[in-house]
């Protein structure tokens, strides 16, 4: 198997149990968060939110870092502020705003600077001089990174010393200084083993790969590149990993075998797009651009040139014009080739026909087997290259429209929830105040709490509507452990009822978000009718899964019960609205009551 292949098979091992740690961990978070209503314990959820995915996943970042941001500025809590301008800074960096990023860094520095907490100030330093470094701004960077590097050795932060170290290394790269370049390089990488620090030593050995890649020593270069994937694979560190794989594409481009530079390449692109690092992706599309024309595949060319075009959204410039025509003349010439080659072989063949008819049948048969076998396998080949390119389209296509979807739903859910929510909270609060103002009668005071009530019960919906919107898709265990966040609370004042709630999942399904809403509003619906109108002592919940049921709820009391026969009499049972969401939801609702001797009510969504 090659090693590109081993690689990327064990990359996706480590990266799905990994990411599955990250994953559950801050769900978790997510969901704490959702029931916390305290300031500082809301900030310090949103900061380690913020810590598992800022580097990963930069994008998600940003929102709980904003939300994280402005509550550490209103409870003045100001370590966390500059350690969030930091993380906030990194997160804008991989998407490509590098302006607000720097103004981020700065502010960072400027907190640590008041507090006197200099190795902090140093981190960022090195920070700043990344960026510094991308933009081409090298002896700025130099400076900045020197700096920092004084800084940690002062206080003898052997990690961060390594880390400036590897920086200043990569100026002197840029500086075409590759002597000083691999002794900076292999200074850090003995001080990261020297600490037991894998993920610094994947960086060190990546420069140095990259140095001797320069210098076209492939053997060396290959060395320490493919110890780097393999110390970042581990780790989890996306961004590097798609680094990673990008490098090795150079490497193998640079020893002229184009096929495993382009896989390597595909490989970074995939990742890049993954995580949304828009500079990888516009050198991915360049480079497989590059590669495909040496490789005479001038289609692919065009495509990876044109994505690439639209990535940076701006209009071709001259030079990048005359590439595109370039490729689009050979190609057109590579097409025009092909057709008159394949008129000469008809040509040919129309000859040989002629000729065979006074040779030997021997020969006739051998020509006409030849020809037969040729066939085949041209038509084998068509088959197979159509058939990918149909998978292929196909994957692209459902990750577009999975894409516009979740854009789509982010940017609802956070309109309901800067507008509309905060809107409501304005309504709650303004009631509580006139509730308890002396000039309001005591009949409209009742009022008032009514729709008080009636608001806060919107907030309720609007959270959970957001919480649906906000997940691609919804695990039922998380589904369940919501709804029983909700009845416990609907039901805390009602010290006589007993409430038992039992899950059975053989199968872990995943409910699109809009089908979880309708479920969670039916159950809701179930449970509130329940508690309102049956004059239970035990309600008792339970959940299920398994290969033939995706989802099956069901709602038990002991209560008055009703006419299951004829259910709509009731009208407080709402059974329309329930049957219009369950149709909606391709789910089923099952009565089971008698009067005076409770009820039973299920929820069924078959599996397929």
């Amino acid at each position: 198997m090659p090693f590109t292949l081993k690689v990327f098979l064990f990359y996706c091992f480590i990266m799905w149990s990994l990411s599955c740690s990250a994953g559950n961990k801050y769900d978790s978070l997510a969901n704490a968060l959702k029931i916390e209503t305290l300031d500082k314990k809301r900030l310090e959820i949103l900061t380690q939110m913020v810590k598992i995915i800022y580097f990963s996943e930069s994008k998600k970042a940003v929102l709980p870092a904003q939300e994280a941001i402005y509550l550490s500025t209103r409870l003045k809590d100001f370590p966390s502020l500059a350690s969030l301008y930091k993380m906030y800074g990194t997160a804008e960096y991989f998407g490509g705003k590098h302006d607000h990023a720097l103004e981020l860094y700065f502010g960072s520095v400027h907190i640590y600077d008041s507090l006197n907490m200099e190795e902090e100030k140093a981190g960022v330093f090195n920070e700043i001089g990344t960026l510094y470094k991308k933009n081409g701004r090298l002896d700025d960077a130099f400076e900045i990174f020197s700096k920092a590097k004084e800084i940690f050795k002062k206080y003898h932060n052997l990690k961060g010393e390594a880390t400036s170290v590897n920086n200043i290394g990569i100026v002197y790269e840029m500086q075409d200084k590759l002597d000083k370049a691999l002794a900076s390089y292999f200074y850090g990488l003995d001080i990261y083993k020297k600490i037991n620090d894998h993920v610094g030593e994947s960086y060190s050995c990546e420069n140095i790969g990259g140095v001797y890649l320069m210098k076209k020593q492939y053997t060396q270069s290959e060395v320490y590149l493919k110890r780097s994937l393999e110390l970042r694979l581990k780790a989890d560190i996306k961004q590097a990993v798609a680094f990673s794989y990008f490098y090795l594409g150079e490497l193998f481009s640079g020893k002229g075998d184009y096929i495993l530079a382009k896989e390597n390449y595909i490989l970074s692109l995939i990742i890049s797009k993954e995580i949304g690092y828009s500079d990888l992706i516009q050198s991915n599309y360049k480079t497989l651009s590059d590669i495909n024309r040496k490789l005479g595949n001038y289609k692919q060319a065009l495509e990876y040139n044109d994505l690439g075009s639209r990535l940076k959204d701006s209009i071709f410039n001259e030079d990048k014009s005359r590439q595109l025509i370039e490729m689009q003349t050979k190609y057109e010439v590579e097409s025009t080739n092909k057709e008159n080659l394949l008129l000469s072989q008809s040509a040919e063949i129309q000859k040989q026909q002629v000729e065979i008819q006074t040779e030997q049948s021997r020969n006739k048969s051998l020509v006409i087997y030849s020809i037969a076998l040729f066939t085949v396998l041209l038509f084998l080949g068509s088959m197979v290259y159509y058939k990918r390119k149909q998978q292929s389209q196909k994957i692209e296509t459902e990750l577009s429209v999975r894409r516009a979807e979740e854009i789509q739903r982010s940017r609802i859910s956070q309109d309901l929830h800067d507008n509309l929510g905060s809107q409501l909270t304005y309504v709650v609060t303004n009631l509580g105040w006139m509730e308890s103002s002396k000039d309001i009668k005591p009949d409209e005071v009742l009022k008032i709490k009514a729709v008080g009530e009636m608001s806060r019960q919107a907030i309720h919906t609007l959270r959970e509507t957001v919480w649906a919107l906000n997940s691609e898709s919804i695990a039922i265990d998380a589904f369940y452990d919501k709804f029983k966040v909700y009845a416990i609370k609907m039901a805390e004042f009602n010290k006589s009822l007993e409430l038992v709630f039992n899950e059975n999942i053989e199968v872990f399904t995943v409910i699109k978000p809009n089908d979880a809403l309708n479920l969670f509003r039916m159950c809701q619906e179930i449970f509130n009718n329940s508690l309102k109108h049956s004059e239970a002592k035990s309600i008792k919940v339970s959940i299920s899964s398994d290969v033939e049921t995706a989802f099956r709820f069901i709602l038990t009391d002991d209560g008055i019960g009703f006419d299951a026969e004829n259910p709509d009499k009731e009208g407080h049972y709402g059974m329309q609205n329930l049957r219009k969401r369950a149709a909606d939801s391709n789910a089923e609702i099952k009565l089971k009551s008698s009067i005076g001797n409770g009820s039973e009510t299920q929820i069924v969504v078959l599996a397929g």
